[in-house]
C-alpha cells in the first residue's frame, strides 16, 4: 500500500500504558509510535494521573492529559470520568485533527460529541462486547453496562474492532452494519521478542494481565494448586491485595507484580512452560499472541476471539470456559513429552504470519483513509 499523505491524528484513551498497562492501552501506544514513524502527527489525549511526567522522553507522541487528577489508577470518580469528558470535547472541538481514533467507554463517548459538526473524522475502537456476567465490570457495573447499550448503537460510520468474534457481536447485539466495523488484529513487536533470547524454564505456569474479575485468577491459583505446578502471576489491578493474600501461604505460586517494562514481562513469560489465560471476556487476548512470539504453549478459556489467536490443538489448547478441570487437564496434556515445544514452535510460526504491529498499522492505515474519505 502506498502510504498516504501524513495527517494529524488524536488517539484517546482513558490511560496510558505506563500507567495502566490494559491491552488496549498497549495496543495503542504500539500503534501510535508507528503512526509516528510513518509521518504522522500524532497525539495522544488521556486521563491526567499524579504519576508520569507531562512528556514521555524519547517518543514522538504529544500526550495531553485532560480532566481531574485520577488518584488511584484505574479506579476512577465520577467526577474523573465527568472532567475527562468535559475536557475531551472542549480540546477535540478547538483542535484540527484530521481524525480521532477513540477507545470505549468515556473516551469515545467525549470524541463523539466532540466530532458532532466538526470537520474530522472518528474511529470508535472497540475491543469488545459483554454478556451477562456480573464479574466483567469492576466498576460502576450498572452503569458501564447503559454506557454500552447508549455508546455501541451510535451512529458511528467507522468503527475498528480487534477479532471478527467483536464484530459479530456488535452486529447481532447491537444491530451494527457489518460495513461499518474493520477487524484489524493486534500485533506482537517481534524485534522485542527476539531480544529476549532463550531462557531457561523457572516456572511451569504464568498468568500476565489485569488483576479484574473476568480474568479469574483465582481459577489459575487453582489450577496450579490442583496439578502440583509451580506459578508466576504478572499484572496489578483492583484485585491485586486478595490476589497476594491468597498465594501468601503458597510457595509454589509466585506474585511478581506489575513489571517496570514489556521486555521484562516477556523474559518471565518465556521462563514458562506454558501461559494460562482464564478469562471469561477477551476481545483478543495479546498476552496470548506474546506468548506464541515467545514459544510458550497457550491454555485458555475458549471466549470471545481468543480462538481468532490460538489453534487448538496446535498452538495451545483452548477449554471450556469455568472449567478448571478442564485446565489442569489441558496443563498436564501440555507439560508431557514435546508437546510444549512442539506447540511453541508452531504458535511462533502463525504469529509470524498473522500478527504483527506492522501489519496492523498498515491496515489501520486503510481504515483512516476509509474513515477520512467518509466524514
Amino acid at each position: 500500500m502506498t502510504k498516504f499523505t501524513p495527517k494529524k491524528i488524536a488517539i484517546v484513551s482513558e490511560f496510558l500504558p505506563h500507567i495502566y498497562c490494559g491491552g488496549g492501552e498497549i495496543r495503542y501506544h504500539q500503534i501510535a509510535k508507528r503512526l509516528a514513524l510513518r509521518g504522522h502527527e500524532v497525539s495522544w489525549l488521556c486521563m491526567s494521573t499524579e504519576l508520569i511526567p507531562e512528556a514521555i522522553e524519547g517518543e514522538q507522541i504529544n500526550y495531553v492529559f485532560l480532566g481531574s487528577k485520577v488518584a488511584a489508577p484505574p479506579v476512577r470518580t465520577v467526577g474523573n470520568f465527568l472532567t475527562f469528558i468535559i475536557s475531551l470535547i472542549s480540546h477535540i472541538r478547538k483542535s484540527n485533527y484530521d481524525l480521532v481514533d477513540a477507545q470505549a467507554f468515556s473516551p469515545l463517548m467525549g470524541a463523539y460529541l466532540a466530532c458532532i459538526g466538526k470537520h474530522t473524522a472518528l474511529i470508535g475502537t472497540i475491543h469488545d462486547v459483554s454478556t451477562n456476567s456480573e464479574d466483567e465490570f469492576f466498576q460502576f457495573r450498572r452503569l458501564a453496562r447503559a454506557a454500552e447499550a447508549v455508546m455501541y448503537r451510535l451512529p458511528l460510520k467507522n468503527i475498528v474492532t480487534v477479532s471478527q468474534s467483536t464484530k459479530t457481536s456488535l452486529i447481532n447485539t447491537y444491530g451494527v452494519p457489518g460495513k461499518r466495523v474493520h477487524v484489524i488484529h493486534n500485533g506482537v513487536d517481534l524485534a522485542e521478542v527476539n531480544n529476549i533470547g532463550t531462557k531457561s524454564k523457572q516456572w511451569d505456569l504464568i498468568y500476565v494481565g489485569r488483576l479484574v474479575p473476568h480474568k479469574h485468577i483465582d481459577h489459575f491459583i487453582e489450577t496450579c494448586v490442583r496439578t502440583g505446578k509451580t506459578g508466576a502471576i504478572i499484572g496489578h489491578g483492583p484485585l491485586e491485595e486478595s490476589i497476594k493474600c491468597a498465594v501468601a501461604h503458597n510457595p509454589s505460586i509466585e506474585f511478581l507484580g506489575r513489571l517496570s517494562s514489556s521486555s521484562g514481562v516477556f523474559a518471565e513469560i518465556a521462563r514458562s512452560r506454558a501461559l494460562i489465560l482464564p478469562s471469561t471476556r477477551e476481545g483478543f487476548g495479546m498476552v496470548i499472541a506474546e506468548a506464541s512470539a515467545l514459544g510458550v504453549p497457550v491454555i485458555a478459556y475458549n471466549c470471545g476471539g481468543v480462538s481468532e489467536v490460538v489453534s487448538h490443538n496446535v498452538s495451545g489448547i483452548l477449554v471450556p470456559p469455568l472449567n478448571i478441570q478442564a485446565l489442569c487437564n489441558a496443563v498436564d496434556f501440555i507439560l508431557s513429552g514435546s508437546n510444549a515445544q512442539r506447540m511453541g514452535k508452531a504458535g511462533r510460526g502463525i504469529v509470524e504470519v498473522r500478527f504483527t504491529w506492522e501489519h496492523t498499522v498498515i491496515s489501520l492505515e486503510k481504515a483512516y483513509m476509509k474513515a477520512l474519505v467518509s466524514k
